[in-house]
């Protein structure tokens, strides 16, 4: 079988609510189709369907494999099993705070062309906002850490040089500070996402 790819998708709860029977859709548009389920990385559990889904695949499987002599009849049988193949349909039964979901799907495409899925979520009070992978930094988006940390790194600088005169200290504090930016900016993030956890 040519032009198998893999789809990496997280979600991620950044909200200060716990959510259940959250049901999220995945789609591709171009006939795409989607080989086995997404798994949830670190753990051997599968999300279940929708009931929407789960009936529809019911109904593809159901199908006779000799083909109907009613062209209509197999058009049909045909634009069911395309729709059952090119999406999944899940309900995340339990999304709290801070949770994230990572799924995996090997999906073949139509063409050597890299493939667009597309996500949806109906839950009252979700929003899904899409985020192109970014590059990392202690389990925070780097652009993200580095910024904080250059704003904390200078705070720390202006403390120090109003507290003391001497110049040698303020330049090794700045220096420090600037170096382990990325590291100051992590933690900061990290610490305001615990206390946002802790609060709610």
């Amino acid at each position: 079988m040519q032009n198998l790819q893999f789809c990496n998708i997280e979600i991620e709860n950044e909200s200060s609510r716990d959510f259940t029977n959250v049901e999220i859709k995945f789609w591709y548009t171009d006939g795409t189709e989607l080989l086995g389920d997404g798994q949830l990385s670190g753990t051997a559990q599968f999300l279940p369907w929708t009931p929407y889904y789960a009936n529809l695949v019911a109904k593809a499987t159901e199908m006779p494999e000799n083909k109907a002599e009613n062209k209509a009849e197999n058009k049909a049988e045909a634009a069911v099993m395309h729709v059952a193949l090119s999406r999944r349909e899940y309900t995340i039964p339990v999304f709290n705070r801070g949770a994230k979901f990572s799924m995996t799907f090997v999906v073949h495409a139509t063409s050597d062309t890299a493939p667009v899925i597309h996500a949806a979520c109906d839950h009252p009070g979700v929003r899904l906002y899409e985020r192109p992978q970014r590059p990392m930094v202690f389990g925070v988006v780097q652009t993200h850490a580095t910024r904080i940390g250059l704003i904390a790194a200078v705070l720390v600088t202006l403390i120090v040089a109003s507290l003391t005169h001497r110049t040698g200290v303020v330049a090794t504090v700045a220096f420090i500070s600037g170096a382990f930016g990325q590291l100051w900016g992590a933690a900061i993030i990290h610490a305001k996402r615990w206390m946002v956890k802790t609060i709610g």
